[in-house]
């Protein structure tokens, strides 16, 4: 489920131009299909449609497509993406502005990040950015964050949107995992499908969404960075559950039924975390 957040004034702009285009494109076409024009041939169009029919079809659809991608552009910058699929990578945190993308799980009472959290998210809420990796970009995992810095964040979050989020509990994460299947990582058999881990990162993290999302459109729920859960790891009480594996890791780390503590004030360049919410 995207949140929807007013747009920027420059965003606001770029919204204008790409409707008015969509619309131009979709009035001039329908120019085209009734009196056989277009902007090439304005006059005899009639002749041109019944002389050159392949073009002038061409024509048609593409003018259909560049209506359709005009305005799923615009739909993207107000943080509404029907076929994300379309929508060039970069535009993706932008979209959404200080807020994450959630996802709701079927048949239960929460949502849970679409991504990790990024490094272009704490930087709008926090101001600064502690990551290791700062060269791989805004849309990259935020890292080198402890469980204490992650509530610091959420704290600090829910009071700019008024929303109350929070770390996930180590069942809603598996639970969310498994997407409506039992694999043995989180929507896939395999797992250079579905997560960075230390034989194809090159020892690094990379921007968040370029795997394959799970069953429930959940990306990089294994491997990138390891995510802090709510939950402490045992009745010690001295570490947090961090689930499941990170870009550093071998593919053991990230089977969904393995559990890992981590201390809550350590920091670490292959730790991060994603975000979840209990709704109404």
């Amino acid at each position: 489920m995207n949140s929807f957040t007013l747009p920027t004034l420059s965003d606001f702009l770029l919204l204008c131009l790409l409707f008015i285009g969509s619309a131009w494109f979709t009035i001039s076409t329908i120019q085209v299909i009734i009196k056989g024009e277009t902007s090439k041939y304005s006059r005899g169009g009639a002749i041109y449609r019944s002389q050159n029919p392949q073009k002038f079809w061409i024509d048609v659809c593409t003018r259909f497509v560049l209506a359709i991608y005009a305005l799923l552009l615009g739909l993207a910058i107000i943080g509404f993406a029907p076929l994300p699929f379309l929508i060039p990578p970069n535009w993706t945190q932008k979209s959404v502005g200080n807020e994450p993308v959630m996802v709701r799980i079927p048949n239960k009472n929460y949502e849970i990040g679409k991504y990790d959290v990024t490094q272009g998210e704490w930087k709008a809420v926090m101001g600064s950015n502690p990551s290791y990796f700062k060269g791989c970009g805004n849309n990259c995992p935020v890292e080198q964050v402890s469980w204490n810095d992650a509530q610091q964040f959420i704290q600090k979050l829910n009071a700019k949107t008024g929303k109350q989020y929070r770390l996930p509990t180590e069942a809603e994460w598996e639970y969310a995992c498994y997407g409506g299947s039992q694999t043995e990582y989180c929507g896939s058999d395999n797992i250079n499908s579905v997560a960075w881990y230390s034989e194809n990162s090159g020892r690094q993290t990379h921007p968040v969404g370029q795997k394959q999302a799970n069953g429930y459109g959940l990306y990089d729920i294994n491997g990138n960075v390891w995510q802090w859960m709510q939950d402490w790891y045992d009745n010690s009480q001295q570490n947090r559950v961090v689930c499941r594996g990170s870009w550093y890791n071998y593919p053991q780390f990230g089977r969904t039924a393995n559990r890992f503590g981590y201390v809550p004030t350590n920091r670490n360049y292959s730790v991060g975390f994603r975000l979840a919410r209990t709704l109404p």
